[in-house]
C-alpha cells in the first residue's frame, strides 16, 4: 500500500505540528525544532511491504531528537536504515558523533537516544534535505548472539558510499568497518600412514 502526504495541502499554521504528528505515528515519537516551523513544506511517500516500511521524505532543515523520556514512553523497537539523498546532518548517538551527507547510509534503532542537527545553515540551503529509508521491527532482524545492546553499531553504517546518480558529494574519510564475525572452525581431516615393518 502506498501513502503520499504533503504539508502544502494544510493551512500554513498547521504544517509543522502535522509533521511532528505524522512522524510520531508512522515511525517513532521524536522531538523536532526548525527555523522553518512558520511555513514548513514537507512531503513523505511511504510504501508498506508487510512489516517493512520504505519511505522517501523531503523537508526543510530541522533538528530531531529521540530522548530517553520518549523512549521510555514509546519504543516500537524498530531498526531504521536511511540513505541521505541531499542535505546533511550531524548525528549524536550513544556518545558517538558522525557527519552524514548525500550518499551516506545510516543505521540506527528506536531504543537508543539520537540527536540530529542540520550541518548546512538554513540561509545557505533553501533546498530541502531528502532521505530514503527502510524501517523494520527489531524482532524480525537476526543479529549475532554476541551482540550487546550496550554496544551499538558505529555511525554511519559501513556500507554504501556510492551516491545516487544525481547527487554530488565531497570526498570523505573511509568509514569505520566493524570487525569480521568469526566463523565456526571445523577440524581438518588428517591422513595417517603406517610404516611397513
Amino acid at each position: 500500500m502506498e501513502t503520499v502526504l504533503r504539508s502544502e495541502e494544510l493551512p500554513v499554521a498547521d504544517r509543522f505540528e502535522w509533521w511532528r504528528e505524522v512522524t510520531s505515528r508512522t515511525l517513532m515519537p521524536t522531538e523536532f525544532t526548525s527555523d522553518h516551523a512558520d511555513d514548513f513544506r514537507a512531503s513523505v511517500r511511504a510504501l508498506e511491504f508487510g512489516a517493512v516500511q520504505v519511505s522517501v521524505a523531503s523537508y526543510p532543515s530541522l533538528r530531531s531528537r529521540r530522548t530517553p523520556a520518549l523512549i521510555r514512553r514509546s519504543d516500537p523497537e524498530l531498526y531504521h536504515l536511511a540513505l541521505t539523498l541531499s542535505g546533511g546532518q550531524s548525528i549524536s548517538r550513544c556518545r558517538r558523533d558522525a557527519l552524514v551527507g548525500a550518499g551516506d547510509l545510516l543505521l540506527y534503532d528506536s531504543s537508543h537516544p539520537v540527536d540530529a542537527t542540520p550541518t548546512t545553515p538554513p540561509a545557505r540551503s533553501p533546498a530541502s534535505p531528502t532521505a530514503a529509508a527502510a524501517t523494520r521491527p527489531a524482532a524480525l532482524v537476526t543479529t549475532p548472539s554476541t551482540a550487546s545492546a550496550a554496544t551499538p553499531s558505529p555511525l554511519p553504517a559501513a556500507a554504501a558510499r556510492q551516491p545516487p546518480p544525481t547527487a554530488t558529494t565531497t570526498p570523505a574519510a573511509s568509514p569505520r568497518r566493524p570487525p569480521p564475525v568469526p566463523r565456526e572452525r571445523r577440524p581438518t581431516p588428517t591422513a595417517t600412514t603406517r610404516r611397513a615393518a
